[in-house]
This record gives C-alpha cells, structure tokens and sequence, in this order.
C-alpha cells in the first residue's frame, strides 16, 4: 500500500485491486486474538469452579468467629458471676473500667447480622439470654440464615463448660 495525493489535496491509501478492495487479515493476529478469547474461556471456566469452594470456606470462617465469640461471651458471663455473686444485666457491663475488672476485651459483634440491623438497632447483632431476674445467662445471634451444617445460627450456643452446642 501506498499514500498518495489525491486532486482534493487529501491523502488516500491504494492498496490492489482500487481504493476499498478487501484488507488481507494478518495470520499473527488472528492466532493472538484465539489465544486471547480462549485464555478468556478458561479463565471463566475455573473462577465459575472455584467460586463456590471460596463461598464455603468464607462463611466457614465467619461461623468460626461466631464460635469464638458466643464462647467469650459466656466466658466473661462466668467471670463477672464469680466476682459478684450474680450475672450482669447488661452486655456493658463486662467491658466497664476500673474500679470493676474488666471481663471481656470488647463487646464483639455477630459476623453473621447485617450492618443495617446493627446501626437501626444500635447493637451488635446479638439477642442476650435473661433469667427470671434479668440477668444475661447467655447470648446468641439474631441471624435465622442457616449454616453450612444446614442448623440456623440463632440455634448456636455456648454452654457452661465453654462447649459449643446446638438447641
């Protein structure tokens, strides 16, 4: 192909065969842009595999954190009901400062209960367990989502020996 002037002043490419013939394809091209397409296909192919298995493991790591927290809870419940006789009657105060020990590091919340909730409820996401006189015994969570074990989370507790149970 050459550029040459046309009468207009306007540069145009002659190529073979008059000024709009068929462009030659370039084999490299079309070879790259195979490649590129089937990198693409396969690419898909495993991240559409692979999604699932990193769900599972992700909400298995949140049910975990779930775990950890309701036996910290009921770890701190134990503690404040060895110091003072009775359970607390509110979540506040296993975290309070001097002069009261402090039981807890920080009220944790549920990993499982949405921001949403956590914000028009100002909590954490958890439902505390009261007795006859208003002390916290326990505390679950407030998601009814079910878990990997097919077992709904506000289900999950953790019991006097610090074991993890299932109502």
């Amino acid at each position: 192909m050459k550029l040459t002037d046309s009468p207009g002043g306007l540069a145009r490419f002659n190529r073979p065969g008059g000024a709009f013939a068929p462009a030659t394809i370039n084999r490299k091209g079309l070879g790259a842009l195979v490649w590129v397409f089937t990198f693409a296909a396969v690419f898909l192919v495993i991240s559409w595999r692979v999604m699932p298995v990193y769900k599972t493991s992700a909400r298995l790591a949140r049910e975990e954190e779930l775990i950890f927290v309701l036996k910290s809870y009921k770890r701190a419940i134990i503690k404040y009901k060895k110091v003072y006789g009775a359970g607390p009657y509110s979540l506040h105060e296993l975290v309070k400062s001097q002069p009261n020990p402090r039981f807890i590091r920080q009220l944790y919340d549920d990993p499982f209960c949405s921001e949403e909730i956590k914000i028009i409820n100002n909590a954490n996401g958890l439902l505390t367990i009261k007795n006859q006189i208003n002390e916290i015994v326990n505390v679950k969570s407030k998601s009814t989502a079910e878990g990997v074990n097919g077992v709904r989370y506000d289900k999950w507790y953790a019991d006097s020996a610090l074991k993890f149970r299932i109502e």
